[in-house]
Protein backbone atom coordinates (compact mmCIF):
# COMPACT_ATOMS: atom_id res chain seq x y z
CA UNK A 1 0.00 0.00 0.00
CA UNK A 2 1.60 3.41 -1.09
CA UNK A 3 0.26 6.86 0.59
CA UNK A 4 -1.00 9.21 -2.13
CA UNK A 5 -1.15 12.57 -0.47
CA UNK A 6 -4.16 13.55 -3.07
CA UNK A 7 -6.48 11.09 -1.38
CA UNK A 8 -8.78 12.28 1.14
CA UNK A 9 -9.26 10.45 4.38
CA UNK A 10 -12.05 8.70 3.03
CA UNK A 11 -9.96 7.71 -0.05
CA UNK A 12 -7.55 6.46 2.05
CA UNK A 13 -10.11 4.56 4.47
CA UNK A 14 -11.53 2.69 1.52
CA UNK A 15 -8.35 2.06 -0.03
CA UNK A 16 -6.82 0.62 3.01
CA UNK A 17 -9.69 -1.54 2.83
CA UNK A 18 -9.66 -2.98 0.03
CA UNK A 19 -5.95 -3.88 0.90
CA UNK A 20 -6.58 -5.75 4.27
CA UNK A 21 -8.20 -9.26 3.52
CA UNK A 22 -11.50 -9.02 5.37
CA UNK A 23 -12.70 -11.96 6.96
CA UNK A 24 -15.22 -12.64 9.81
CA UNK A 25 -13.86 -11.59 12.99
CA UNK A 26 -14.91 -15.42 14.21
CA UNK A 27 -13.00 -16.68 11.70
CA UNK A 28 -9.71 -13.97 12.59
CA UNK A 29 -9.63 -14.97 16.28
CA UNK A 30 -9.54 -18.94 15.70
CA UNK A 31 -6.73 -18.04 13.09
CA UNK A 32 -5.02 -15.66 15.43
CA UNK A 33 -5.42 -17.76 18.19
CA UNK A 34 -3.48 -20.70 17.12
CA UNK A 35 -2.70 -22.30 20.57
CA UNK A 36 0.85 -23.74 20.29
CA UNK A 37 3.92 -23.39 22.06
CA UNK A 38 6.46 -20.75 19.55
CA UNK A 39 8.65 -23.64 18.11
CA UNK A 40 5.29 -25.09 17.56
CA UNK A 41 3.57 -22.28 15.55
CA UNK A 42 3.55 -21.83 11.81
CA UNK A 43 6.06 -18.94 9.85
CA UNK A 44 2.45 -18.05 8.10
CA UNK A 45 0.45 -17.81 11.46
CA UNK A 46 3.01 -15.58 12.26
CA UNK A 47 3.28 -13.39 9.62
CA UNK A 48 -0.59 -13.07 9.59
CA UNK A 49 -0.31 -11.87 13.40
CA UNK A 50 2.67 -9.51 12.41
CA UNK A 51 0.41 -8.14 9.60
CA UNK A 52 -2.59 -7.35 11.21
CA UNK A 53 -1.66 -6.58 14.78
CA UNK A 54 2.12 -4.61 13.68
CA UNK A 55 1.67 -3.50 10.41
CA UNK A 56 -1.86 -2.87 9.96
CA UNK A 57 -1.47 -0.48 13.28
CA UNK A 58 1.56 1.38 12.17
CA UNK A 59 -0.10 1.97 8.50
CA UNK A 60 -3.30 3.49 9.85
CA UNK A 61 -1.35 5.81 11.95
CA UNK A 62 1.00 7.02 9.87
CA UNK A 63 -1.51 7.87 7.14
CA UNK A 64 -3.68 9.17 10.30
CA UNK A 65 -0.68 11.86 10.80
CA UNK A 66 -0.18 13.07 7.02
CA UNK A 67 -3.68 13.98 6.95
CA UNK A 68 -2.58 16.75 9.31
CA UNK A 69 -6.01 17.18 11.29
CA UNK A 70 -7.54 16.92 14.04
CA UNK A 71 -8.65 13.25 16.00
CA UNK A 72 -8.04 10.56 17.50
CA UNK A 73 -6.17 7.36 16.46
CA UNK A 74 -7.51 4.29 18.60
CA UNK A 75 -5.32 0.97 18.89
CA UNK A 76 -6.50 -1.89 20.81
CA UNK A 77 -3.84 -3.71 23.29
CA UNK A 78 -4.36 -6.74 25.49
CA UNK A 79 -3.70 -8.25 28.69
CA UNK A 80 -1.64 -10.67 26.52
CA UNK A 81 0.65 -7.87 25.61
CA UNK A 82 1.16 -7.16 29.28
CA UNK A 83 1.48 -11.01 30.62
CA UNK A 84 2.36 -12.95 27.49
CA UNK A 85 1.58 -16.57 27.73
CA UNK A 86 3.58 -19.64 26.17
CA UNK A 87 0.98 -20.85 23.83
CA UNK A 88 0.43 -17.52 22.22
CA UNK A 89 4.15 -15.80 22.24
CA UNK A 90 3.55 -14.51 18.72
CA UNK A 91 -0.28 -12.91 19.57
CA UNK A 92 1.29 -11.27 22.99
CA UNK A 93 4.23 -9.90 21.40
CA UNK A 94 2.41 -8.18 18.96
CA UNK A 95 0.05 -6.71 21.51
CA UNK A 96 3.20 -5.61 23.59
CA UNK A 97 4.11 -3.74 20.84
CA UNK A 98 0.61 -2.03 20.41
CA UNK A 99 0.89 -0.91 23.95
CA UNK A 100 4.44 0.41 23.67
CA UNK A 101 3.56 1.94 20.26
CA UNK A 102 0.80 3.84 21.33
CA UNK A 103 2.35 5.18 24.33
Amino acid sequence: MQFNPRRTRRESIHHAASCWRWTHPDQQCRRVFEIAECQDHSIENFDYIIRNNIRFAFLMTKFALLQRSRGLVISTGSEAGDVGEPTAAPYGGSKGFLHAFTR
